[in-house]
């Protein structure tokens, strides 16, 4: 019995990945280098319209840097949706969002970058949707 329940258990799984697997990756794109101390603006809230959907977001640190995918809010809020920090001297960090994030209308979008010990801190690779 045991084994039958595994075995559609990994059945399961493996419906859902490839379901994951065909999502849409976005109509926008992002690709950006990010220097130390320096917001990059993805979309304003003025763009956001009626709603955006995050489909993939990859991040790169380096140098001790902290670079982070940020929501801006209308009320002046800024809410930290991912973050990566590297380790000191050469060490660097790269992650990915593990699925879509959806952000109310009249938010907007940026990655910003703090700290590090170079000109450049890291990289951000985004695809996303404005509905």
């Amino acid at each position: 019995m045991g084994k039958f329940i595994l075995f559609y258990f990994i059945l399961f799984l493996s419906f859902s990945n490839l379901a994951k697997a065909e999502q849409n990756p976005g109509a926008h794109y992002f690709s950006q280098n990010i220097n130390t101390g320096s917001v990059q603006v993805v979309f304003p809230q003025t763009s956001n319209v009626n709603g955006a959907s995050i489909r993939t977001a990859s991040l790169y640190s380096t140098n001790n840097a902290e670079i982070a995918l940020e929501a801006n809010y209308p009320d002046g809020t800024n809410r930290v949706l991912f973050l990566i920090i590297a380790g000191p001297g050469s060490q660097n960090a790269f992650g990915n969002i593990p699925d879509s994030i959806r952000l109310p209308q009249g938010v907007g979008l940026s990655v910003i970058a703090n700290f590090g010990f170079a000109t450049v801190a890291g990289a951000s690779l985004l695809t996303y949707d404005l509905f």
